[in-house]
C-alpha cells in the first residue's frame, strides 16, 4: 500500500488492562505511529468493564453512581462517536501513517479494516458480511455505538457485530472498535440516566455476539489469530509481533488519569481520580 512507510509494522498483542490504560495507549501508540511513520495493530481487552465515551460526547447522561457500584470504570476515547460498554469482547485499534490528502482517504481505510476484520471472522467459520454502506439502527437520537452502523461494519443477519470509531491526527488515521465475543454489551443500557429507547433488550436484538454466531465464545488466542491473518491480508507490512516496550508502558501510566472520568476507580495500574477528562 502506498499509504504505509518502509519501517515494518508492529502487531502488539496486549494483556487486560482498564480503560484508562487503554485508551492511553491509543495517544501513545497514535504519536508513535506519527513520528516513526509505521503502521500498528493492537489487539487488547478490559479489565474491568469500562464506558467509554467519544471525545467530544457529555458525561451528563452517564450514571457515574451506578457504574462505580458496578466496577465499571467511565473513560473518554480520542475518537468521536458514541458510548459503548466494553465488557466481553475483543478490541482492535489500528494506526495507519498516510501521505495523501486525498479527500475521503479516511473512509477507504474504514472499508478496509471492515473487510479485515470480516475475513479474519469469516475463517473462525462466522458468516459474517460487510456492509459497505452506513445506516441507522435505533434512531439518530441514541447515545450509544451499537445503535447504527457505519460504513465497512461487520452484521450477521442484520444484527451488528463490531462497532467501530476513527480519528485523522497529522497524517495518521486511528481507527478502533469493539468485536462482541459474548452478551454484556447490552448492559449499558442501565448505566444511563435515560434509556427509555436503549434498553438492553433493543440492543440485544440489534447486536450479535460469536457466541451467538458460533454456539460458543471461540478461544481468544484462535480469534486474535484470525483477525491478525485478517489485517495482514489488507495492510502490508505487518510483520513484527511485540509488547509494549518498557518506556511504552510507562508513558501510558502515566497518562493513564487524564482519559478517566468516574464510575470505579481501581484500575490494573493503580487507584484513578477524577480529572476533566481532557485529551490530544
Amino acid at each position: 500500500m502506498d499509504n504505509i512507510g518502509v519501517v515494518p509494522g508492529r502487531i502488539i498483542i496486549q494483556q487486560p488492562l482498564d480503560g484508562a490504560f487503554n485508551m492511553a495507549a491509543d495517544e501513545v501508540l497514535l504519536e508513535r505511529a506519527i513520528r516513526e511513520q509505521r503502521i500498528i495493530l493492537r489487539l487488547f481487552q478490559w479489565n474491568p468493564w469500562a464506558v467509554s465515551l467519544g471525545k467530544h460526547q457529555s458525561l451528563n447522561r452517564v450514571h457515574t453512581e451506578t457504574c462505580r457500584q458496578k466496577k465499571v470504570m467511565v473513560v473518554r476515547r480520542l475518537t468521536g462517536g458514541r458510548a459503548v460498554l466494553h465488557a466481553r469482547e475483543l478490541t482492535y485499534s489500528i494506526y495507519v501513517p498516510t501521505t495523501t490528502d486525498r479527500a475521503g482517504f479516511h473512509h477507504d481505510i474504514a472499508l478496509q479494516v471492515g473487510q479485515a476484520i470480516c475475513n479474519g471472522l469469516r475463517s473462525l467459520d462466522a458468516d459474517v458480511e460487510w456492509v459497505p454502506k452506513g445506516r441507522s439502527i435505533l434512531g439518530q437520537r441514541s447515545s450509544l455505538c451499537f445503535a447504527s452502523v457505519a460504513r465497512g461494519e461487520i452484521l450477521w443477519r442484520g444484527k451488528k457485530v463490531v462497532g467501530s470509531a476513527q480519528r485523522v491526527l497529522n497524517n495518521v488515521i486511528l481507527q478502533h472498535g469493539s468485536i462482541l465475543m459474548d452478551h454484556g454489551h447490552e448492559q449499558i443500557a442501565d448505566l444511563f440516566l435515560d434509556s427509555r429507547d436503549q434498553s438492553a433488550d433493543i440492543l440485544t436484538s440489534h447486536t450479535a455476539t460469536l457466541r451467538e454466531i458460533l454456539g460458543d465464545v471461540p478461544p481468544y488466542s484462535e480469534t486474535i489469530t484470525s483477525l491478525v491473518n485478517g489485517f495482514r491480508q489488507h495492510f502490508g507490512g505487518l510483520d513484527v509481533e511485540e509488547e509494549l516496550s518498557h518506556d511504552e508502558t510507562r508513558t501510558i501510566a502515566q497518562r493513564a488519569n487524564s482519559f478517566y472520568l468516574g464510575g470505579w476507580e481501581m484500575g490494573t495500574v493503580g487507584m484513578y481520580t477524577r480529572t476533566n477528562g481532557c485529551a490530544a
